[in-house]
């Protein structure tokens, strides 16, 4: 069973609007008079720009659900604490002194 974190979702959000943003400045720049010119690039600009929209309006929901879990909105570093034991996961552990 594959266990997917909050950590995977906002990554492949920030994926998806970086391929977005790349997809909107590529069409923007073959068609530079998009916006006077009755073509195809300004119905394909204004879905990218959508489809942006639809990706940040997810992102909010996912934080305020996350807000109301009482999840942090940023984790990073190893999930174990020292006095887990046996370790739980998520990186490796500095060695003890004794």
């Amino acid at each position: 069973m594959t266990r997917i974190t909050g950590h995977d979702v906002a990554a492949g959000l920030a994926r998806a609007r970086a391929a977005l943003d790349a997809a909107t400045a590529k069409s923007a720049a073959a068609c530079p008079d998009a916006g006077r010119a009755p073509t195809a690039a300004p119905p394909l600009l204004l879905a990218l720009e959508q489809a942006r929209e639809g990706l940040d309006a997810a992102g909010a929901a996912l934080s305020v659900l996350a807000d109301k879990m009482g999840m942090e909105p940023l984790a990073v570093g190893p999930l174990d604490k020292p006095e887990d034991s046996p370790p739980i996961g998520g990186g490796p552990r500095p060695s003890r002194a004794r």
